[in-house]
């Protein structure tokens, strides 16, 4: 079963999957994937899990406020969640360590996640919060095969925004650039082939023509690692790949090119 590109809001306890820890005969029976899903200001189980193999990629968690948060994702007994690719908008108060949490399961593989825009081990987080006895394996029963395109994370807000929750029809695409079109930091277009994300107010400023302008050129290698073009922005900690290196920033950079100054912003990894 897969469960896709709704949005859910304002609700505490959202997406359970398992009645009842006592039915073990629900053991192998519960295949579910969550991806391309929007969920705003939920309480809790999003989803949570009993003896079932989830797979959670490319969701958007949002929590403007703390309100009734306790966590997203619930491994319940006999569970095995896998999730990637999911990308968390957290307001201040919220601790991303509250992400996961247990209830009598024994693992959950994650990958890929980011919080506020930045890459997290969301796993780690929560077992350095926890007693050893609560720790969750980092694992899942298998390896997810049976899905579609696994998008990015940095492009998953833009994605999701656009095309979950009731009256969209359709697949989603990125518009192409429109030099009349009001465009607000966080906004995608496509533009000569290229995909472009809007760092700030842009207005009549073709994408692509200054590396010091408005856009970000969004672009990704195979594995979904960022490929550094001149007009990405790069923090402290970020990778990107160039030349077939993956490089990481010292800090803050834009236009600079990795291995062209061995004292520059980027040092290379490995």
């Amino acid at each position: 079963m897969t469960v896709s590109w709704n949005h859910f809001s304002d609700h505490d306890k959202t997406a359970i999957l398992g009645s009842s820890d006592s039915r073990t005969q629900d053991a192998g029976t519960h295949r579910v994937t969550y991806h391309h899903n929007r969920w705003t200001d939920v309480g809790q189980r999003a989803p949570r899990v009993r003896f079932g193999d989830v797979h959670v990629y490319d969701n958007l968690y949002e929590q403007t406020r703390e309100g009734i948060f306790q966590y997203y994702w619930g491994a319940g007994i006999g569970s095995s969640i896998y999730a990637e690719n999911n990308a968390f908008e957290l307001a201040d108060g919220v601790d991303p360590a509250r992400v996961i949490t247990r209830w009598k399961g024994e693992r959950l593989f994650e990958t890929g996640s980011t919080v506020n825009g930045e890459p997290v081990d969301l796993l780690a987080l929560y077992n350095a919060s926890v007693d050893p006895a609560d720790r969750l394996a980092d694992a899942a029963r298998w390896t997810p095969t049976l899905h579609g395109r696994i998008d990015p994370t940095w492009a998953v807000p833009a994605i999701v925004r656009a095309g979950a929750g009731a009256g969209v029809i359709g697949p989603v695409e990125a518009p192409a650039y429109d030099a009349g079109t009001t465009y607000g930091a966080g906004d995608v277009v496509v533009h000569d082939g290229a995909l472009y994300r809007a760092q700030w107010y842009a207005r009549g400023t073709t994408p692509g023509a200054s590396s010091w302008g408005p856009w970000e050129e969004l672009a990704v290698d195979a594995t979904g690692t960022p490929v550094w073009t001149p007009t990405r922005v790069v923090t402290a900690g970020d990778a990107v790949v160039h030349d077939g290196a993956v490089w990481v920033a010292r800090w803050w950079t834009r236009g600079q090119e990795p291995g062209a100054d061995a004292w520059g912003p980027f040092r290379r990894a490995g």
